[in-house]
């Protein structure tokens, strides 16, 4: 694509073959020099999320350093997927994510399980994620169903409920740590900080 009415024809080629969605994947070059996708031109992204927008369509951008979160943020996608640990968001990027309700889903299962395959390569590798300078990131498969139920519990140890946070909360009685039947007992929604139950 190199205009933006290459990506609004793009989407309606995609909507007339029945898609769903439409998936953006945004990348720049790495830090280590290693080229991991072309740059992706803002107003192509712009275009093709309005093009999905106009009929009906979610954006997901598939981000996975700053620079290609700052333009996912930017491109109005609807679901940013991955969280950049190249290193700290910047506030303007929060609050471009925060102002357009954005979701973002850091896929901490698919990153856990990338970090294990690098591990199996150069087992003294120091990683955690996908965004390692330096090593080589062969793909990783999560298990379908399985995977979903591992990134709630991984979403679980990252949670933090403390006073002065705006924050989602599902609570259920008992335990879903020891049986995830359990989160089907819900008896309180919290939503961007207001009590909905």
């Amino acid at each position: 694509m190199n205009t933006h009415q290459d990506g609004a024809e793009f989407v309606r080629k995609m909507s007339e073959l029945g898609a769903d969605y439409i998936k953006i994947i945004i990348e720049e070059q790495s830090g280590a020099g290693r080229h991991v996708g072309a740059e992706y031109p803002i107003e192509i992204g712009r275009a093709i999320a309005g093009e999905a927008h106009r009929l009906g369509k979610k954006v997901i951008s598939h981000a996975t350093d700053i620079q290609s979160f700052r333009k996912a943020a930017e491109t109005g996608a609807d679901v940013i997927t991955h969280m950049p640990m190249t290193g700290e968001m910047p506030d303007d990027i929060v609050q471009s994510v925060v102002n357009n309700h954005e979701v973002l889903t850091p896929t901490i299962t698919m990153m856990d399980a990338i970090a294990a395959n690098i591990r199996k390569v150069k087992p003294d590798a120091p990683v955690s994620t996908d965004a390692n300078e330096d090593e080589p990131c062969p793909p990783a498969g999560v298990e379908y169903g399985k995977g979903l139920l591992d990134e709630i519990m991984n979403m679980q140890e990252c949670g933090v409920i403390e006073p002065g946070k705006v924050a989602d909360i599902l609570m259920v009685d008992w335990n879903p740590q020891e049986d995830l039947r359990d989160i089907y007992n819900t008896w309180d929604v919290w939503f961007e900080g207001v009590r909905k139950v």
